[in-house]
């Protein structure tokens, strides 16, 4: 890839970064903002079982259900993203060498 290129590159790289698992929350930023989630081009030409076994009219009502329980979804991501800079922060501080100046 050439330097000027970069810029037809940016909407793949940011729909990457949208739709991968975060450490930090345990969940893609796609499903937290939208509530359920995303398929991945790639995935729809080339058939997954999650893609032969859609269901059209059972789908309307799964992500129904799936709306309901967003808030509780982020609810949860938040609870995981507090234990994990809790842990980081205890990290830290083990390895910190405190010093006082006069």
């Amino acid at each position: 890839m050439n330097r000027k290129g970069w810029v037809n590159e940016l909407p793949k790289v940011s729909w990457a970064h949208r739709t991968t698992y975060k450490n930090s929350t345990g969940e893609m930023p796609f499903s937290l903002v939208y509530g359920y989630e995303a398929v991945i081009p790639a995935k729809i030409i080339i058939l997954t079982e999650r893609m032969l076994s859609y269901n059209e009219e059972g789908n309307d009502e799964k992500l129904r259900t799936n709306l309901d329980y967003t808030e509780e979804h982020r609810e949860m991501a938040a609870i995981r993203e507090a234990t994990n800079k809790q842990r980081i922060t205890k990290y830290y501080d083990k390895r910190v060498r405190k010093r006082v100046y006069k």
